[in-house]
């Protein structure tokens, strides 16, 4: 059995968050079923996770390198934050995913966006849209466009 969990607790305010994040460590740690939580959050990956491996954004996504948490438990927030291997670890994660955002965006160069040709009409005029309206708009979506 798989339990995945795409990113549960972004929502959440802190203290529900961390209240959460407990209680799943706890449900696992009583059957070791294998989990897959997805999260944009390092120290939520660091504190539940034994093994953390970034996401690469983008149309070619891929898996990244695998980092091993090793960290024993239970895990304690206040005392991880002065674990110099939580540190190390949390400093090597961050600056990976820096290097790929910075790839990613130094890899894009100019994107030519579509722009459709609109004209605004008065305020409280309706009219139903004709074939030849929306004809226009299809060619003039395709017709414009703009570097970024």
């Amino acid at each position: 059995d798989v339990l995945l969990m795409d990113e549960p607790l972004s929502a959440l305010d802190a203290l529900t968050r961390a209240n959460l994040q407990d209680e799943i460590v706890r449900i696992w740690s009583e059957d070791h079923k294998t989990v897959l939580l997805i999260t944009n959050d390092v120290d939520e990956a660091l504190m539940m996770a034994d093994r953390i491996i970034p996401l690469q954004t983008g149309p070619r996504a891929r898996l990244g390198p695998s980092f091993s948490v090793g960290i024993a438990r239970p895990r304690d927030r206040r005392a991880m934050n002065h674990d110099a291997h939580f540190q190390k670890l949390r400093a090597e994660i961050t600056q990976h995913l820096l290097g790929m955002a910075q790839q990613r965006d130094a890899g894009q160069g100019a994107q030519v966006i579509p722009l459709p040709t609109l004209t605004p009409r008065p305020v409280g005029e309706h009219r139903p849209p004709t074939l030849a309206s929306i004809a226009r708009l299809r060619h003039a979506a395709q017709a414009e466009r703009i570097e970024a």
